[in-house]
């Protein structure tokens, strides 16, 4: 069994990106496997959210960050700069440095970087509440650091070895905030403590800078973190382990789970593509509930400011992450499950709705209630039992009931149960519509599993209301009024307001749970067929009318060539998948290998659009396995076509043995599948049972179907 090392990953895959083009938008993240923070260089202060740049040997700090996203933006984050000698400013850009690009180490479990100008390093190990460093200087001066923070920031020192600081982060004019503590132990005392106050900042002119110095030319410390209080901060400082042990820590810990699935196969570029994709998807959802005094688990929640028990995980995007991520971590790491189901269930309880986009409030800026599909997925493959009641009530009453806030539940809940659908009025009807839709079809599932039969087949029939939508003239999903009429200025290719993300091209095909209904109201399999087909062959034009100008979703298909495959974005994942429901199930293989081969690479831009919470990495992760699910909760996977000559699934909580993945006649000229064995059986489709139970999948490729 080849065994793959952390050390060989780097972060940095991805972060070449602008505000105008993602080529991930990723950043190069040292952290703890789910661990509440993210560390990373800086390189500019004066690009928004787009601070690092892979092509600029520019070291203006390590930053501690929660930047999930740069379209979600960061908070409670703080920037550590080490220097040698005196500064006359603390200006972020007059004390800058460029850095050695040759012995810096971008790893997920070691940072490390060398600065030019004040010729320092700093060594960073992460751990799940903080981290600890070693900065040294390679000239004999003595060092000293700054700390600032892009929020209002306090610093107290309450030792000679320690200070105590806390972060206070404001979203849209205060009506949503953070806070975060923390504590900063050092191993030599503190010369001067020097706080200081900076005007660089945008939108404050009272922000604070800290001086640390010190007499020593080498220094080490720790550092951790807390959303409750200072006190638990110090907390789990006083738990955090000497820099030796919890770099051991870390290391075993990632390679325990980047081995969970092992490879054997010569193309070295394509397996050092497959693990970072695996460290992406190892970093969310991220750990906030901590262990208090008691030894209790606690966490705070945002959305209601209040301590609560229990465990929380925040800077998940459902939208994004049921389609891919979520799906992946159940087969291979099913031992998080039950614990970010709680986590979901923890933040109903508390605020009478499930949650959206955690960062770590409710920043609801997606279509519908995704959370539904993820929740029905694990119910359905029989995690956490004990909750399925309570989980179904709460499905229900996100579905039912008005957020006075407008940030939980169901926008145009009344309109949508009237009508069956959400009209034209509400910003991305037609996905909303559709997601709803998909939600209802999440409840009659669960409720099906309960026994429940009147409200089954009433969410059931519920499900199906998005039908009426399908324009049998022009072909595909037209917005309607509230009076049943449809929209019919509403052109194939035009993206926005009545579409999240993407055209009617695409938002056809996003029934999930009745796949076979769209192939139905296309005319028929071979109608659906040639949709697909004509989807792929297409010019990949775009019209900008609703959004004004060109968003970088579709600056990224256009440059993919796969036509409106948009593949760049998540409202595309499943369509190369739905060849298998066609007259043509041998065009997803060859799709799906050329996506992989044309739109991932092992590269500062190695993906083709937002990579978003690892909902794309997984994507890349199931499509080299070989199977993906169209339809989150039906327990079905589709055939595509594994990227190796043998994959590995090792055994964890669910899966008792190991689950080898072969390729036969595995060829660059084939790009076909033409049958697949299962345990010595051909087999034409695959569940979830066969799947978890399964020891060995073989697909045999050929040169033609």
């Amino acid at each position: 069994m080849v065994q793959f090392d952390v050390n060989r990953i780097d972060t940095r895959i991805g972060t070449y990106n602008s505000h105008d083009f993602s080529n991930g938008n990723t950043l190069p993240l040292t952290c703890a496997p789910h661990g509440m923070n993210l560390f990373s260089i800086q390189t500019t202060h004066t690009n928004g959210n787009w601070w690092f740049n892979p092509y600029e040997p520019i070291y203006q700090g390590i930053k501690l960050t929660h930047q999930a996203s740069p379209w979600i933006g960061d908070y409670n984050d703080f920037l550590i700069t080490p220097i040698t000698g005196k500064l006359d400013s603390f200006d972020i850009f007059k004390r800058q440095s460029s850095y050695d690009t040759e012995s810096a180490i971008f790893s997920p479990n070691l940072l490390k970087i060398t600065s030019h100008r004040f010729q320092v390093t700093t060594e960073l190990v992460p751990s799940l509440y903080g981290a600890n460093l070693k900065i040294y200087s390679n000239n004999s001066q003595a060092v000293s650091l700054i700390f600032t923070s892009n929020d209002l920031i306090e610093f107290k020192r309450t030792s000679d070895k320690t200070v105590v600081f806390k972060t206070t982060h404001s979203d849209n004019n205060k009506k949503d905030s953070s806070q975060m503590y923390g504590a900063i132990t050092f191993k030599q005392n503190i010369l001067e403590y020097t706080p200081s106050f900076t005007n660089h900042f945008k939108n404050s002119t009272n922000k604070t800078n800290l001086v640390v110095s010190f007499s020593e030319n080498a220094i080490e410390f720790k550092l951790a973190t807390s959303f409750i209080s200072e006190d638990q901060a110090l907390l789990n400082l006083e738990r955090q382990k000497d820099f030796q042990t919890a770099l051991d820590d870390v290391t075993l810990e990632w390679n325990s789970l980047l081995n969970r699935i092992t490879i054997e196969d010569k193309n070295k570029e394509n397996i050092q593509l497959f693990y970072h994709c695996l460290y992406r998807c190892l970093i969310f959802p991220q750990t906030t509930h901590e262990i208090n005094h008691n030894n209790q688990i606690v966490h705070f929640n945002h959305d209601i400011n209040k301590v609560c028990h229990g465990k929380y995980f925040v800077n998940i995007g459902f939208w994004d992450a049921f389609r891919s991520l979520l799906p992946l971590l159940i087969l291979v790491y099913p031992e998080y499950i039950d614990d970010i189901l709680e986590g979901v269930l923890n933040y109903y309880n508390e605020t009478h709705f499930l949650p959206k986009w955690l960062a770590p409030y409710e920043r609801s800026i997606m279509p519908g209630t995704l959370v539904d599909g993820f929740i029905t997925d694990c119910l359905k493959k029989g995690f956490f039992p004990s909750k399925i009641n309570e989980l179904l009530f709460a499905m229900e009453q996100t579905a039912s009931i008005i957020d006075e806030n407008g940030k939980g539940g169901r926008i145009g809940v009344k309109e949508y149960n009237n009508l069956g659908y959400l009209p034209y009025t509400y910003t991305e009807s037609i996905s909303h519509t559709l997601d709803y839709a998909y939600s209802d079809w999440c409840i009659s599932e669960i409720a099906k599993l309960l026994k429940q039969e009147d409200k089954a087949r009433n969410y059931r029939k519920r499900s199906q209301g998005y039908r009426s939508l399908f324009h049998a003239q022009k072909g595909y999903l037209t917005p309607k009024d509230n009076s049943n009429n449809f929209i019919d200025d509403v052109e194939k290719y035009e993206w926005g307001k009545y579409y999240a993300e993407c055209s009617t091209i695409q938002a056809t095909l996003c029934a999930y749970h009745d796949i076979k209904e769209i192939a139905k109201l296309l005319g028929g399999k071979k109608e659906f067929t040639d949709y697909l087909i004509k989807l792929c062959n297409d010019r990949p034009l775009f019209n900008c009318k609703n959004y004004g100008y060109e968003i970088h979703e579709m600056s990224e298909m256009a440059q993919s060539h796969f036509g409106q495959l948009a593949i760049s974005n998540q409202p595309s994942f499943h369509i190369p998948y739905l060849f298998q429901l066609s007259q043509k199930p041998e065009y997803t293989s060859y799709l799906i290998q050329r996506i992989r081969q044309e739109s991932f690479s092992n590269t500062f831009s190695g993906f083709p659009g937002d990579e978003d919470n690892g909902s794309l990495s997984a994507w890349y992760i199931l499509s080299c396995l070989g199977f993906f699910p169209i339809c989150p909760g039906e327990n079905a996977y589709y055939f595509g076509a594994p990227a190796f000559q043998k994959l590995t699934i090792q055994p964890n909580n669910i899966r008792k043995q190991p689950l080898e993945i072969y390729s036969n006649n595995f060829q660059q000229s084939h790009h076909f599948v033409n049958h697949i064995i299962c345990d010595g059986k051909e087999i034409s489709s695959l569940d979830y049972e066969t799947l978890i139970q399964a020891s060995s999948i073989i697909f045999n490729y050929s040169l033609l179907p």
